[in-house]
């Protein structure tokens, strides 16, 4: 969990291994033991490593390069270097100590609140679970009495005196005892727009906003409230994140700290982020002494709203993860360069962290009109209108693209959105404001180091708290808690440091040599969506650690086709050490055109470059069938015949030509068609998923090849269609669909079918369009398509 760098040994500690080498005193006393440690070993107190570049493969932060121009090459030596001595002393302290694993359950929970103050009961959102058919019946009984407005604080810090009349009770009642058992080891609560006033964006407007809502916590967590106490909490005018922890564990967490941060016109705080980083270490046992701790963080941070300032949003992310810090690190063993001295040690950010949690209301919207979105909101069940809402959801497009939250990780979203409700305005039929499109702008996201992993147990919303215009959302997390020693840890990094510690690679008489056990690669016949593997042994024949990458041909190419994944793409091998590369072919739809039209072939050549030595070269060949999918519909429509008879791309039809619709694609619609029973027994629907796959093979092999699809075996009662099979045909046709890298309807029509108000109108728009060839037929195709096989696949 930990990352390091090499440095210069200290004078102060090579006075102190003079001191003691040799000496049998030093062997006599244990707490002498860490001392003896080269420093670069000291893993155990060395901060995290950071998390953008913890969680991406090391090839992906080198510096650039390609064959005959090696640039950076000592650099990328220690970068590759620091992260094989940081992996493998993570796994030889596993294995010498044999230790389990602990887990650290986390609830977390998000809420813009609007302003307002708990008014209801919370344990659905904060403990979990149900409430029992009796708990719904006495909904009014259990509500938490409103608290009465909260006059902000004078300049001089006072508190005015309230406008309003007080409630008698200002706190919240216990609910009743019908949730599940709270199984949280730490209670993560974040809140957005906790206050609304004017005050509160120029001076302090006191705890009272926060005293309410840890209240109210409280009261949600029942009789279970006694086993909890608040760790900590950071508040930045309307942001708040407060933090519980089991009691019994409270011991456990140490170095908690605070940072907060304002984005937006002028910094007037009212967006931004709060945050805490703590560490947790586990309680020490016979065979562990001392564990190693883990870094937690959590962030809660609300960005820019509105549908259209998705660019600012993205901007405020970059903002709070380049200004969010918590000070210079005094926990940790710092070594400084010679360059570092009278600096200072360096601040530690965000992610700086083992596992960093981000609780947002980040104003994602959706990239749909109004009418879709609710009309999709309406389908049943609600399973099928969410997933196809989510992919125009703005937070994920900009993950997909990189522009802002890369490589956090997100669970499957089940619920509907949480934004926006309103009592007072008019709605719809699901209770959203009928002026604001609905959206999930309430999310929990998270990022995590590959040694400490982070399992998802749940991720809801909690549609029953009605007191804000958005609804709460919370997420169950088990962090498995590494128990390594860190004497053991720091032992076995001082094993490895000593292994390569002599190698100097400014040396130009130290040259790394490498050694493949092939110089090239036959993978024979490969089918689309199919892999194929080989494996391939490097060994390190040199007498110094070598390093290896692979590189491309130029700086515009790529190190290898898009249709190749090797694993691992980097390597540090000690002398007479050895390591099998794994290479995998796989055609998919997106790199499947140019090789079923026989534009390229299935055949590269790979640059093995040893750092600071000689590269190695690797040919890769294969023969590929080519496949109607991945292929233009205008593409099939020219071919001459089955495509794997196509022989190369110029003998494809001229356009003029062209048939009507493509062979492989009326095929399908026609056996849809020519099966189509209403009656066809669903009972009988016992498909597994290696029979599928085993269908679904044999009936895209006789698209490409033109032979007879397979004759439908007679199920049991007689004169009915096997439904597993009829699924399978069904299924071929929607990866056909999916796999198309053009849309059955042009772009160019996209706007004016959508201003339509039926499917004939559209079918008329393609019709009459004398720029477009062959449209019509396939959007006649589509049509019919769309009506046949959607029943096989429900049945």
């Amino acid at each position: 969990m930990y990352g390091f760098e090499l440095h210069p040994t200290p004078p102060v500690f090579q006075l102190f291994c003079c001191l003691v080498k040799n000496s049998y005193q030093a062997e006599s006393y244990r707490w002498l033991e860490p001392y003896t440690l080269h420093p670069a070993s000291w893993l155990s107190v060395k901060p995290p490593r950071d998390l953008r570049n913890a969680c991406q493969p090391v090839h992906t932060y080198l510096s650039l390069g390609c064959a005959g121009m090696p640039v950076g090459d000592t650099a990328d030596y220690v970068k590759i270097r620091d992260d094989w001595l940081w992996s493998r002393s993570q796994s030889l302290a596993t294995v010498r100590q044999d230790s389990e694993e602990k887990q650290l359950m986390i609830r977390l929970g998000t809420f813009n609140v609007n302003g307002k103050l708990p008014s209801q009961d919370l344990s659905t959102w904060l403990v979990g679970g149900l409430p029992s058919p009796s708990a719904h019946n006495n909904e009014r009984k259990r509500s938490i009495p409103p608290f009465g407005e909260l006059s902000p604080p004078s300049p001089s810090g006072k508190s005015a005196p309230s406008s309003g009349k007080e409630t008698e009770q200002q706190t919240p009642k216990q609910p009743t005892p019908s949730t599940t058992t709270l199984e949280a080891d730490m209670l993560v609560v974040a809140f957005q727009e906790l206050d609304l006033s004017t005050e509160a964006l120029f001076y302090s407007v006191g705890p009272a906003r926060e005293d309410a809502w840890t209240a109210a916590i409280l009261a949600a967590l029942g009789e279970k409230a006694e086993q909890y106490e608040k760790l900590v909490s950071k508040q930045l005018v309307g942001i708040l994140l407060i933090v519980l922890v089991k009691r019994d564990l409270r011991d456990c967490f140490s170095e908690v700290r605070e940072s907060s941060v304002a984005v937006g016109i002028m910094v007037s705080a009212n967006k931004g982020a709060v945050a805490v980083r703590l560490n947790y270490q586990p309680k020490p046992t016979s065979s562990v002494q001392s564990p190693i701790p883990v870094t937690l963080t959590f962030v809660n941070s609300h960005l820019a709203a509105f549908h259209d300032q998705v660019e600012r949003r993205n901007a405020d992310f970059y903002d709070i993860s380049r200004r969010l810090e918590f000070g210079p690190y005094t926990e940790y063993v710092w070594n400084p360069r010679s360059e570092d001295i009278g600096v200072g040690p360096p601040t530690l950010d965000m992610y700086a962290s083992d596992v960093l949690f981000w609780l947002v209301n980040l104003n994602y919207r959706l990239n749909l009109p109004d009418t879709d979105v609710r009309h999709l909101l309406c389908l049943e069940p609600i399973s099928q209108g969410i997933p196809a809402l989510l992919q125009f959801d703005q937070l994920r497009s900009s993950i997909r693209r990189g522009t802002a939250f890369a490589d956090f990780g997100e669970y499957p979203i089940a619920f509907l959105p949480t934004y926006r409700f309103n009592a007072t305005m008019q709605t719809d039929a699901l209770g959203y404001d009928t002026k604001r499109t609905p959206a999930w702008t309430d999310r929990i996201l998270y990022k995590s180091s590959p040694f400490v992993p982070v399992s998802q147990r749940s991720y809801n919303g909690h549609p029953s708290i009605t007191m804000s215009d958005h609804k709460p959302v919370s997420a169950e997390f088990l962090v498995g808690i590494p128990c390594i020693d860190s004497m053991v840890l720091d032992m076995a990094a001082n094993d490895l440091y000593k292994s390569i510690a002599s190698f100097d690679p400014e040396d130009p008489s130290s040259i790394p040599l490498l050694k493949l056990d092939k110089a090239s690669l036959e993978f024979g016949k490969v089918f689309y969506s199919t892999p194929a593997s080989q494996n391939l042994s490097i060994r390190n024949v040199g007498k110094v650690p070598a390093t290896f990458r692979f590189f491309p041909r130029d700086l515009s190419s790529p190190i290898h086709p898009r249709w190749l994944k090797i694993e691992p793409m980097t390597g540090f091998l000690l002398p007479e050490e050895e390591k099998t590369l794994q290479l995998t072919i796989f055609v998919s739809h997106a790199a499947a055109a140019p090789l079923n039209l026989r534009i390229q072939k299935l055949s590269t050549l790979l640059i093995i470059h040893t750092l600071l030595g000689q590269d190695l070269f690797l040919s890769l060949d294969g023969e590929y069938e080519p496949s109607c999918f991945g292929t233009s519909l205008s593409a099939l429509a020219r071919l001459p015949g089955p495509i794997r008879e196509l022989r190369r791309a110029e003998d494809l039809l001229p356009e003029a030509q062209a048939h009507g619709s493509p062979r492989e694609f009326m095929r399908l619609i026609g056996w849809l068609m020519s099966h189509d029973q209403p009656r066809c027994a669903r009972s009988a629907a016992t498909n597994t998923a290696t029979q599928g796959c085993e269908r679904e093979l044999i009936v895209r092999q006789s698209l490409d090849t033109g032979t007879e699809l397979p004759p439908c075996p007679a199920p049991t009662p007689p004169q009915t269609v096997d439904p597993n099979y009829a699924r399978t045909v069904a299924t071929v046709l929607l990866e056909f669909f999916r796999s198309l890298p053009e849309s059955i309807v042009p772009f160019s029509l996209h706007q004016r079918c959508a201003e339509v108000t039926s499917r004939d109108a559209a079918f008329e728009v393609c019709v009459f369009d004398s720029t477009v060839t062959t449209v019509a037929t396939f959007h006649l195709c589509c049509s019919r398509c769309y009506r046949s096989f959607p029943r096989r696949l429900s049945m």
